[in-house]
């Protein structure tokens, strides 16, 4: 249940708890001769499935979710979650 002004709650509207949690990718980057720039993250999954093929299984979005603003890996560190498990191919 929302209550106005509770402290436990980030802000005024009852759905301001359910966004506080939504992921955010502020390194995309815009401009009006370019467009958007998403080299943030594409350059980290593309170096990803380049240099680690035998994770080609593992879904882009289970990669993305490894990139948010809160969680933003390298290449590296996103093999290091696949070898542990934490990522994984489809079967």
């Amino acid at each position: 249940m929302h209550r106005l002004g509770h402290g436990q709650y980030p802000g005024e509207m009852p759905s301001a708890r359910c966004l506080a949690r939504v992921e955010t990718y502020s390194k995309t980057r815009y401009t009006e001769t370019s467009g958007p720039d998403f080299s943030a993250y594409s350059g980290v999954i593309t170096e990803f499935y380049t240099r680690y093929p035998q994770y080609g299984g593992i879904p882009f979005v289970n990669l993305m979710k490894a990139l948010s603003d809160r969680n933003h890996r390298t290449s590296s560190q996103l093999y290091q979650m696949a070898l542990q498990g934490q990522l994984r191919p489809l079967r």
